[in-house]
């Protein structure tokens, strides 16, 4: 329908411009002006037609190039840090209670700060939720710690795009230094012994196929450290 609406516009347009000219030409006879205004109208529409195609090329290519950028796939992350893991902090659940982080000790933990503010932060947050899915039953404790201190909006923003990862927010100033990054989306996979397998700033995949071998060779490894079979959920096991 909007082809057909083109093309007779197109036509109506053509239709009225030969008019025009028959007219104009007419008058140049009668006035003995020659053909200096028909050349001077013709001058005009050629102008215009140049410079509305300039303008449709251009807007294609801009359409073009914001699809291309949502089509670029995102990184898979780097690996691997051998800092450790300092646990003595807590974090605030959506219902405004503390949680203290010691309770994820000898369990495989998954953090990733973030906030609903950060485009990056959401445009990753799909792959951490697959992550979690194909995870959470095999021993990997997930936590997306916002940024975000309005705990009544930040739970309205998780409810209204069905986040299913476990989420929480920061309280005060008390992280540790070496989760302290000066960039968002940052995230942090911390083996059973504490140690902090993986430190990625910036969004990624995390469903890419190397982080989920990477992530079951942690939990295989945290084995070792004989952890309970039944990873905690972090909305209940975290406690104040």
């Amino acid at each position: 329908m909007k082809r057909i609406r083109v093309v007779a516009f197109t036509l109506v347009a053509a239709f009225a411009l030969a008019v025009l000219f028959v007219l104009l030409h007419r008058f140049e006879v009668w006035i003995g002006a020659g053909s200096f205004l028909s050349g001077v109208l013709a001058g005009v529409v050629l102008t215009a037609l140049a410079i509305a195609r300039m303008i449709s090329s251009t807007q294609r290519k801009v359409k073009d190039m914001r699809q291309e950028r949502l089509r670029v796939a995102l990184p898979a992350p780097r690996l691997p840090t051998d800092e450790t893991a300092i646990y003595h902090w807590k974090v605030r659940k959506l219902d405004g209670t503390l949680a203290a982080m010691d309770d994820l000790i000898r369990h495989v933990a998954f953090l990733n700060f973030w906030s609903t503010m950060c485009m990056p932060c959401v445009k990753e947050l799909a792959s951490i939720e697959r992550l979690h899915s194909m995870l959470r039953e095999e021993g990997v404790v997930f936590m997306c710690i916002a940024s975000d201190q309005d705990l009544e909006k930040l739970r309205d923003w998780v409810a209204e795009n069905n986040v299913s990862v476990p989420v929480f927010s920061l309280a005060g100033d008390n992280m540790p230094p070496m989760f302290d990054s000066e960039f968002i989306p940052a995230t942090y996979v911390v083996a059973a012994d504490s140690r902090i397998a993986l430190k990625h700033e910036g969004a990624a995949a995390w469903d890419h196929p190397s982080v989920v071998r990477f992530m079951r060779a942690l939990v295989a490894e945290g084995d070792i450290l004989a952890h309970p079979t039944n990873p905690p959920d972090p909305e209940s096991a975290l406690s104040e």
